[in-house]
């Protein structure tokens, strides 16, 4: 049975002259800004994709959990006193955040988290759930799960965990204790939100004023609240959850870019542009998706950039194979800095690079080596990969550790960060031409399998695999990357289109692309929006899905 939440009216009328849509400007619709355009510059094409339904998988889908029982709430108690500021809601969605490894489902319907005798200080979080329209969302669930006063997840049981409702107002209320520090990380709280027949948002709450704010690299700045003194001697801190009330049909919009560029891989970059790699003409592109402007920047006699990713200092750094060198350039002064490999290690036909948590730089090159940068020192380290050629697609999980494919070996492989050795990984199809890998926010890898049509997965808690095949009568998988959700895209070279599969409904939804042979090679996005490279038709384009 559902708790009722009990706010004061204090809080109700504080958040709803808050939340009031009346004092909020209008958005600006994205129709209103290609319209803004100054008539010289191309505008970009905006399609509606076509969405293809997809077969069954052949696998067997696996059996479902066992029907969990909601928990009966306790009796209703006192409320809490107000809080002395509110937040207004400004329609901006809140930004998605990795879910982490210590999600429980199934958590027991409640508001308060305190148990007795619990330490820690009082922590009161009140707010309302919203739509962009800053209208209040009733019967929305969330999710909180957090560490006690030590740092510590109840991974057993559900301490400091649990559900509620917001009422007919869109209100929800958290009685907890302010979270302790968990080792690399700044206090915080998680959160799964969902409206009604809506899609789940997972995010967290951080706090004003607490240590590893700045440092920490998952922290957004619409994510912190401030703290206040509360009349009980703890804390309060009011925060506005926005989100799509429905899952909105994903909208399609290529850009072209400059003729001759064959865009090989994309990257968002903080300050809402998009970094593209241009290997035909050896420049790293730069595109505006408001204006749909693009600048290029050379970047060396003999350049044939393939991969480009943004480093932990903001900067995009690129793979490439015509220089055997890594490359960054800075996204102010546009100013080229080159590392090269080894002397003596040969062509590396470089191909992908990630950061891990510490900051160092891995790459792979196809030739048959993957290797390491540290930009502290300006050190290149190539080790051989242990079978030859065929190292590709390289990622680092949420834990840190980082894999890399090999589509000539037909393998995954597991880098030891001390050492650089590595632990080969076998899907169960032979074969297969691993060729991409991305994570999941539970650390699980996922990969194109570009010989085998499939996707695979591969779970390093339990050394399980599992693979399902794409739709259609000759699907090549090339990209693989998981978004904010943990869907699943991939582009596929047989049907011209960017296919995402749903991981808990093993189910495949098919884009086709516009432009005919699209040819994306690799896919990266961020909250609500996936981008890639066609290669094939020299443009650029993003899913948005929400």
């Amino acid at each position: 049975m559902r708790q009722r939440l009990i706010i004061p009216s204090a809080i109700f009328m504080l958040l709803l002259a808050a939340c009031s849509p009346s004092s909020l400007p209008a958005p600006t619709s994205e129709a209103q800004v290609v319209a803004q355009q100054p008539s010289d510059t191309p505008i970009p094409t905006e399609v509606s994709p076509t969405y293809t339904p997809a077969p069954e998988p052949t696998e067997a889908a696996a059996t479902p959990a066992p029907a969990v029982s909601e928990a009966e709430g306790p009796a209703d108690t006192p409320a809490p006193p107000a809080t002395p500021e509110v937040v207004a809601c400004d329609g901006m969605l809140t930004p998605a955040q990795a879910e982490g490894p210590y999600y429980t489902p199934d958590t027991p319907e409640q508001a308060n988290l305190v148990e007795a005798g619990m330490g820690g200080t009082p922590l009161l979080v009140t707010g309302r759930v919203l739509n962009q329209a800053c209208e209040p969302i009733p019967g929305a669930k969330l999710d909180f799960w957090q560490t006690d006063d030590s740092g510590e997840y109840d991974n057993v049981g559900y301490r400091m965990r649990g559900h509620q409702f917001t009422d007919e107002n869109g209100i929800y209320a958290l009685e907890t204790i302010l979270p302790g520090v968990y080792p690399g990380r700044p206090p915080h709280i998680h959160v799964k939100v969902n409206a009604p027949g809506g899609p789940i948002l997972t995010t967290q709450i951080y706090f004003e004023g607490q240590p590893g704010n700045e440092s920490d690299g998952l922290v957004q700045p619409s994510l912190i609240v401030p703290l206040t003194d509360a009349a009980d001697g703890g804390k309060a801190a009011i925060f506005n959850f926005v989100l799509v009330s429905e899952q909105a049909a994903p909208l399609l919009q290529e850009y072209p870019v400059p003729s001759g560029s064959r865009p090989h891989d994309v990257a968002p970059a903080p300050d809402g542009s998009i970094w593209y790699t241009a290997q035909g003409s050896g420049e790293l592109g730069r595109l505006d998706p408001v204006t749909g402007e693009t600048r290029h920047t050379a970047l060396g006699p003999g350049s044939a950039p393939h991969g480009v990713i943004v480093g932990p200092d903001g900067a995009p750094w690129i793979t490439d194979g015509g220089l055997n060198a890594i490359v960054r350039v800075d996204p102010t002064t546009e100013e080229v800095q080159i590392f090269p490999l080894p002397s003596g290690s040969g062509y590396a036909n470089l191909n992908t690079a990630t950061f891990d948590q510490s900051g160092v730089l891995w790459f792979t090159g196809q030739s048959g080596v993957y290797g390491r940068l540290d930009p502290a020192v300006g050190q290149v380290e190539v080790f051989e990969a242990p079978r030859g050629r065929g190292p590709y697609g390289i990622s680092t999980t949420p834990d840190g550790m980082v894999y890399y494919a090999s589509l000539a070996g037909s393998h995954i492989a597991r880098v030891d960060l001390e050492s650089g050795a590595v632990t080969v990984l076998e899907p169960p199809t032979p074969g297969q031409g691993a060729r991409r890998v991305w994570p999941d926010s539970l650390g699980r890898v996922w990969v194109s399998e570009w010989n085998g049509g499939q996707v695979a997965l591969y779970d390093p808690a339990t050394d399980e695999w599992r693979e399902w095949r794409l739709p259609g009568d000759n699907p090549m998988p090339y990209a693989v990357y998981v978004d904010e959700q943990d869907m699943v895209w991939l582009s596929d070279f047989g049907a011209n289109a960017l296919v995402r599969f749903d991981p808990q409904q093993e189910s495949f939804e098919a884009y086709t692309l516009p432009s005919p042979t699209a040819n994306v090679r690799q896919i990266l996005g961020r909250a609500g929006e996936v981008w890639a490279g066609e290669s094939g038709t020299d443009k650029l384009v993003v899913i948005r899905t929400r």
